[in-house]
């Protein structure tokens, strides 16, 4: 290619020249316009006006682009197909034309990407290819763009500026021989790959980029900074209007003399500009969305358009975050914009912080500490009233379960163990449900028919609760309330199954659960019949025996009555006595408080099952949220430290420095005090001595003055 044009033809001439955008109208004079041109004729090698003349970077000056993977496995996509003969046509025309021009060539290989093409706005074809498989195995450049404030700020304030555009800017950069079959496309003329650096790519930008920059390196930043296929060719930064020769003024000849040094640079990489759409001695040109000139920089119309043009209010997240990144690309034009859009700024956070805790809360299932999947379904009203004994023909008992009792031995805190999140008491409990029991009839590993909790919307995990046989209740012993549910003992309950290797704490915590609760069951049953059970002197009934195919573990309604009556350890007469004693204590206590005119307290209903039911549902709450709390807790502990650390790090610098401005001042203090008691030690000194010199002259005074008295006596006596 480089020899092609340096033996052709000049890439200049009367067709083209109108083509070529040479400063304003009314800002460069004839001689400044031709002394351009000549200069573009001089280096003709740079400028390109047809995909024939476009320059290819010389690899023995740069090497060549490397198309750097993961391991993975190829994949093969089929382009676009064109039944239409006509649109076919014109695709192949395109693509002999890539290939005549080396851009892309023939290939074979596994790989195979997808592609299409359109109908650009000046009518000509491009081509379009998805290279998401290839970017997704790629290893990523950590290169980048400068910064487009910054550009744009370099270039302002300048009287003169040129804007160079490469030609086709990636089909001037060829790609490594051996990387290139990953970018094969699947066309009507075969498996064809790029030669060049593919539009689409991840590294396309950072690769370009980092070549524009080595080329460009003897004259950046101070005359040109490589923005991608983009070169901004500043001016001078005085207007100097003095003539260096008839009719070119100094600042636009030393801008051409800039120009001729990027213009040198490109023939030697053999990379070229595009003649039409390159900009040369302009008054003012657009920089990244910025309109530079003399005066300073302004935003592009065109770009600020879509802020005073935005339809209606925000709709949605989307809009705020378009319109913030719109209007930050001209923050600096914006007095205290950051002030303006904290609110947006704010909104758009929040939104995105919930964004990304919402596909983690969807991917991960909610913490169990420890508990069991269970079934729920709303509790009715018919499930809170017991269900009416009644005796099928032949007298056996009909199994009935209780809902409400099930949940009361679910919540029997014998059946819950400490969870192994952690050790101590404060850890939430974890459920172990009980062991089936094994009826005649039941053979192993089969569950029962009945075995979900029904109540509430949010249930710990329930426990198979074995069914008890309803028995009509014997004469003299009253039905308890309906209210009133009578909580199993806790040797009718199965033990839940033991863990392999139990922990000693653990197991003492158990037993010490199982013995509350065994004589809170054995206290509530017992004052049941004491205030239920009438004086008689017969003895109480026998209580009927438990039918065949029921659980021995499981004794009926009236074995927990018996037991409760064996526990207490006395007669029917001794306890009628007792209850008969007990009433007259009432009665003479109430006698006592007319007497005294005292009122007396009126008697508190008992809790009904319901009130229990939500107290426990309360209880179960309380441990599920401090639970979840400490959970949630626990991934801010490190955040939490971290800043207990700099908070304690920033104290313990502070107190040091007090501490040492505290031993300044005691040194000081201590200096000044030494200081003054030293200078007052040494007046009191002076003092004294002065006192003792006084009391002294006092004394040979007194004794003058008794001398002369005597002699004045002595002198009247005469």
């Amino acid at each position: 290619m480089r020899e092609q044009a340096a033996s052709g033809p000049c890439r200049i001439n009367e067709g083209n020249e109108e083509k070529l955008m040479i400063g304003e109208p009314d800002f460069l004079s004839p001689q400044e316009r031709a002394l351009m041109v000549g200069l573009m004729k001089k280096r003709r090698r740079a400028h390109a006006f047809n995909d024939d003349q476009r320059g290819r970077l010389d690899v023995d000056k740069i090497p060549m682009i490397r198309i750097h993977m993961v391991p993975h496995e190829p994949w093969n996509l089929r382009g676009t197909r064109y039944p239409n003969p006509d649109e076919a046509k014109m695709v192949v025309d395109y693509l002999d034309g890539k290939m005549r021009t080396h851009v892309a060539d023939y290939s074979s290989g596994p790989y195979a990407s997808s592609w299409f093409c359109f109908v650009k706005l000046n009518w000509t074809l491009r081509w379009v290819q998805d290279l998401q498989r290839l970017n997704a195995v790629m290893v990523r450049d950590a290169g980048g763009l400068p910064n487009a404030d910054a550009l744009s700020e370099s270039c302002a304030g300048r009287p003169i500026i040129s804007l160079i555009d490469l030609y086709s800017g990636y089909d001037q950069f060829p790609v490594y021989p051996p990387d290139r079959p990953v970018t094969t496309l699947h066309t009507p003329r075969g498996l064809i790959h790029m030669n060049v650096a593919p539009q689409g790519w991840t590294n396309a930008v950072a690769m370009v980029q980092r070549h524009m920059i080595k080329a460009m390196q003897t004259v950046s930043p101070h005359i040109t900074q490589p923005y991608i296929d983009d070169l901004a060719v500043k001016g001078p930064k005085e207007r100097e209007e003095d003539e260096v020769i008839p009719d070119v003024r100094r600042f636009v000849w030393k801008h051409i003399k800039d120009l001729d040094r990027v213009l040198s640079l490109l023939e030697e990489y053999n990379l070229t500009a595009s003649g039409p759409k390159s900009n040369h001695c302009m008054r003012e040109a657009t920089i990244l969305g910025f309109v530079c000139n003399e005066n300073g920089r302004r935003p592009d119309v065109k770009k600020t358009d879509k802020i005073v043009e935005w339809s209606g209010p925000f709709r949605s997240i989307t809009d705020v975050r378009s319109s913030l990144g719109t209007c930050g690309f001209w923050r600096s034009f914006v007095k205290n914009f950051v002030a303006k859009t904290e609110h947006l700024r704010k909104l758009a956070l929040a939104r995105r912080e919930e964004e990304s805790v919402e596909p983690a809360q969807a991917t991960e299932p909610p913490p169990t500490h420890g508990l069991e999947q269970v079934e729920f379904r709303q509790i009715t009203g018919s499930d809170l009233r017991d269900p009416s004994p009644e005796l099928p023909e032949g007298g056996k008992g009909v199994p009935l379960e209780t809902p409400l009792g099930s949940l009361e031995a679910h919540l029997d805190a014998s059946q819950w163990g400490t969870s192994q999140l952690g050790a101590g008491p404060v850890e939430p409990a974890r459920y172990e449900p009980a062991e089936e029991l094994q009826g005649p009839d039941h053979e192993p590993g089969e569950l029962q028919a009945e075995e979900v909790i029904t109540v509430g919307d949010n249930t710990p995990p329930h426990t198979p609760v074995p069914e008890l046989v309803r028995r009509p209740w014997p004469e003299g012993i009253p039905e308890p309330d309906s209210e009133e549910i009578p909580v199993p003992p806790s040797e009718s309950i199965t033990s839940p199954p033991k863990r392999a290797e139990p922990d000693e704490q653990e197991e003492s915590e158990r037993a010490e659960a199982c013995t509350i609760v065994t004589s809170q069951r054995a206290e509530h049953v017992a004052e049941q019949l004491d205030t239920a059970m009438p004086a008689s002197d017969e003895p109480p009934p026998k209580l009927p025996h438990a039918e065949e195919g029921m659980s021995a573990e499981v004794p009926p309604r009236e074995v927990y009555e018996a037991q409760a009556r064996r526990l207490s350890g006395e007669t029917a007469e001794e306890k009628s006595a007792r209850v008969q004693a007990h009433l007259a204590e009432i009665y003479e206590a109430k006698v006592r408080m007319e007497a005294a005119g005292e009122t007396p307290t009126p008697p508190v209903d008992p809790r009904t099952s319901e009130q229990r039911v939500g107290e426990a549902w309360a209880r179960y709450e309380g441990r599920r949220d401090a639970a979840r709390l400490r959970s949630r807790k626990a991934g801010q502990e490190d955040e939490r430290t971290n800043e207990i650390r700099e908070t304690e790090d920033l104290g313990f610098s502070a107190a040091r420095m007090a501490i040492e401005r505290a031993k300044r001042r005691i040194r000081q203090a201590a200096t000044t005090s030494f200081q003054r008691y030293t200078t007052l030690s040494d007046k009191l000194a002076t003092s004294r001595l002065e006192v003792e010199q006084l009391s002294t002259q006092l004394a040979e005074e007194k004794a003058e003055n008794q001398a002369w008295r005597s002699r004045m006596e002595v002198k009247e006596a005469e």
